[in-house]
């Protein structure tokens, strides 16, 4: 089994110190950034949002991992256990060493 951490893309928000109308962004705000960007506005606004992706994604190695080639070197095994807390966050793992194949 394989763990795959994908971290979420970082955003970096900026409102200038000098503005006077610096308020929390609401769900209106948001829609007329998002959708209506190429409608003009009387008034400009000094608030900017930038999305930057990750460089150290290890999602894109999963083609890599998948195509592994896992033949064994001896006749004994290292089992890894995964446990996964609920928020995602903490991990926990213990390996084990098998002489024989389990079986079922």
């Amino acid at each position: 089994m394989a763990q795959i951490l994908a971290p979420s893309t970082q955003w970096q928000t900026r409102i200038t110190k000098t503005s006077p109308n610096a308020s929390p962004i609401t769900s209106n705000m948001w829609s007329s950034l998002l959708w209506k960007q190429n409608k003009k506005v009387a008034r400009a606004s000094k608030f900017r949002v930038l999305a930057i992706k990750s460089d150290g994604s290890t999602i894109n190695r999963l083609e890599g991992l998948l195509n592994l080639d896992v033949t064994p070197y001896t006749d004994k095994f290292i089992a890894e256990y995964i446990w996964i807390g609920g928020t995602g966050v903490d991990v926990r793992s213990k390996s084990r060493t098998i002489s024989k194949p389990v079986s079922h």
